[in-house]
């Protein structure tokens, strides 16, 4: 995702929907969205602080922000929806107040990590396969490299134009380059020759080298990463899940409020939301609009408005059966 400039670009692997590309990056998408509903949203502005559990007839909550010219913003309100990346979280860049009932360390599966793209264009179509991906099993070379080759020469991508892209996890590009060479925005050609290797393993009468290569730059960039990509670690479970992010399972898993963002009265007030919490379409762009949007109609809820029948593709097993009620629908995702 991203060019240099910003630009967005990316792809579905189905040929109905094969392309996305937004110039201007997204701030342009929000902005078009905010104008035509009439909302003046605050950009780089940083939250520095959430209080959730204010003793207030009005207010429930307030929320300190800094813009860049370090003027101080503060707001109040009755709920807080927060929708900021799952890294976030990770790095403690908020402060809670009370702090979360369950840290982001220890109960948060989705971890930030940050992926590093190399197009390698070939003068020819050597590899030939049609197929989507390329696993290479190596044997003692750089097997970090290993991880994922796209081909974007298919039909439904960029036909023509003879590159394989490799992507890298963070832990398996700092394999790759070594700690001395993370932060420098240029990959050393070394380092992207010898990250060939599987391919010339693969190919061995077919291969030839490329005669351009190109690659993102975001981990030069020490401030970057805390939103680039979240996933589910190993070791937690849907308690764990449901413990951070809230009760989106409906009480399937956990009890009322035993999870984070209630208050000491036992008022759901924080809403942690995003594209992390949307279970069905976690770190999906999608994802993130329909995090939010449930967040929404459940925190509408809280707040006595009726907003009738709503459902969510976050958890759609909610709604198996047309006759289910909210109460009654049930999460099958972990069985």
């Amino acid at each position: 995702y991203g060019n240099k400039d910003g630009s967005i670009f990316g792809w579905f692997d189905v040929a109905e929907n094969p392309l996305i590309f937004a110039k201007d990056d997204w701030e342009l998408s929000i902005v078009s969205y905010a104008q035509e509903n009439n909302i003046e949203p605050e950009f780089r502005t940083r939250v520095n602080k959430i209080e959730y559990d204010l003793d207030d007839e009005k207010y429930k909550a307030r929320v300190t922000a800094q813009r860049p010219n370090g003027k101080c913003m503060i707001y109040e309100a009755q709920r807080v929806i927060s929708t900021v990346a799952s890294g976030v979280y990770n790095n403690d860049l908020i402060a809670f107040d009370p702090p979360l009932l369950y840290p982001a360390a220890e109960y948060n599966p989705m971890k930030m990590t940050n992926f590093v793209k190399i197009f390698y264009k070939f003068p020819e179509y050597f590899w030939g396969t049609g197929t989507h991906y390329i696993y290479p099993i190596t044997s003692g070379v750089n097997s970090s490299s290993a991880i994922l080759w796209q081909d974007l020469n298919r039909a439904e991508l960029f036909p023509g134009s003879n590159i394989l892209m490799l992507m890298l996890t963070e832990d398996s590009f700092l394999e790759a380059v070594a700690e001395d060479n993370v932060r420098k925005q240029n990959i050393p050609e070394d380092v992207l020759h010898k990250l060939l290797d599987p391919i010339r393993i693969t190919f061995p009468d077919t291969f030839v080298e490329p005669c351009d290569v190109y690659h993102n730059d975001y981990h030069s960039n020490p401030n970057f990463g805390y939103g680039s990509y979240s996933n589910w670690d190993t070791g937690y479970s849907p308690y764990d899940y449901f413990n951070f992010w809230g009760a989106y399972e409906l009480n399937e898993y956990i009890e009322p409020c035993d999870h984070n963002g209630c208050n000491k009265n036992d008022e759901w007030i924080l809403y942690l939301s995003g594209t992390a919490m949307c279970l069905e379409e976690w770190e999906y762009v999608d994802g993130g609009w329909l995090g939010g949007e449930f967040s929404a109609n459940l925190m509408m809820e809280s707040l006595g408005l009726d907003i009738g029948e709503w459902e969510t593709a976050c958890y759609p097993d909610y709604y198996a059966e047309e006759d289910m009620t909210r109460s009654r629908r049930r999460r099958r995702h972990f069985v």
